[in-house]
């Protein structure tokens, strides 16, 4: 089985305005730095907790089974699914935690599933973890980052996905 990533949402989930504000920086002297900054913490924060926190599209391309474990969470819907090479129309396809459940009665050697996935809002303590993240790698930009910082890893222990 394989999962990737398509494409991401044009817009970050977390604005450049937000952590300029957060930072109290008024020019847009250090725009690409920040957003850089910004894109890092957000890949850490779904590092830590599991779970995809900028929405996109993704690909799973796997061998038939009725439940295919995406890993992938929060899935938020089905784009197309495609057995054995033809495109299925009309089929629901149930959504449970990071599986995705085919139907009774559909069988096949290959199928290709791409759905969405990401939070539709991101949780105002998993944005004030990405800010203090980020404000922590432009503050610091050459320190060694081994870890998130406490209160960003105390913001978002609540949404971590254990024993994923």
């Amino acid at each position: 089985m394989k999962v990737e990533r398509v494409s991401t949402s044009a817009e970050l989930p977390v604005k450049l305005e937000q952590l300029k504000e957060h930072l109290r920086i008024m020019s847009d002297d250090f725009d690409s730095i920040l957003t850089l900054h910004l894109k890092a913490a957000i890949a850490s924060a779904e590092e830590f907790t599991g779970q995809v926190i900028w929405p996109g599209n993704y690909r799973l391309t796997a061998d038939f089974d009725r439940v295919l474990k995406t890993g992938i969470m929060p899935v938020t819907g089905i784009v197309s699914v495609c057995l054995d090479g033809e495109e299925l129309k009309g089929v629901e396809i149930g959504i449970s935690g990071s599986s995705l459940c085919l139907p009774e009665g559909i069988k096949g050697d290959s199928v290709v599933v791409e759905f969405t996935a990401g939070f539709r809002e991101v949780p105002f303590d998993v944005t004030a973890a990405i800010l203090l993240t980020a404000a922590k790698f432009f503050e610091n930009p050459s320190d060694s980052v081994e870890q998130l910082p406490k209160a960003s890893t105390n913001l978002l222990r609540p949404h971590k996905r254990w024993g994923r």
